[in-house]
């Protein structure tokens, strides 16, 4: 039969081992927790750039739409105004299709900045959905307190004298 001194020594050992192990377990799982966190920032951050390299091609895209419309309707309106210029048209009759032409084009700018608009707005509720999915990945995964000490002492048996 064991000593009580021994069985209390192994009682002993066998949770300063467990307080070990638990302490080196938590240290794995944090450092873990914090890598995870630290890739949910990379790709959050790679996400934004995608977005904002998207709106400025979105933006530009636009600008070039706008700018070939404004060409048309100079070229179209020079056009017009030289072919009624040749047939000895003049007033409210060039002055109508000149009209029309430049309502069109201001139609088509409006159009062109609404649907820019809406994918402006459409590309920043994508950054904010990566906001929330990296704050997800980190919250996925959160930081374990250290094990107590008073662990050694949890299946700690008092040897019974007598």
């Amino acid at each position: 039969m064991c000593s009580p001194v021994l069985g209390l020594g192994l009682s002993l050992a066998q949770g300063v081992f467990g307080y070990m192990q638990a302490g080196a377990e938590v240290k794995a799982h944090n450092q873990q927790a914090r890598q995870n966190a630290a890739n949910a920032v990379v790709a959050m951050t790679d996400q934004y750039t995608a977005l904002s390299n998207r709106t400025i091609q979105e933006r530009e895209a636009a600008i070039q739409k706008k700018t070939e419309q404004q060409i048309e309707v100079m070229q179209a309106s020079s056009t017009a105004e030289a072919a009624a210029g040749e047939g000895g048209v003049a007033g409210n009759s060039v002055s109508a299709i000149l009209g029309d032409y430049y309502a069109k084009s201001g139609r088509f700018n409006d159009a062109v900045d609404a649907n820019y608009q809406m994918q402006r707005e459409f590309l920043t509720a994508e950054g904010r959905a990566a906001h929330s999915e990296a704050q997800n990945r980190i919250n996925s995964m959160p930081l374990k307190p250290k094990p107590s000490p008073f662990m050694i002492f949890s299946n700690l048996s008092l040897p019974s004298f007598g």
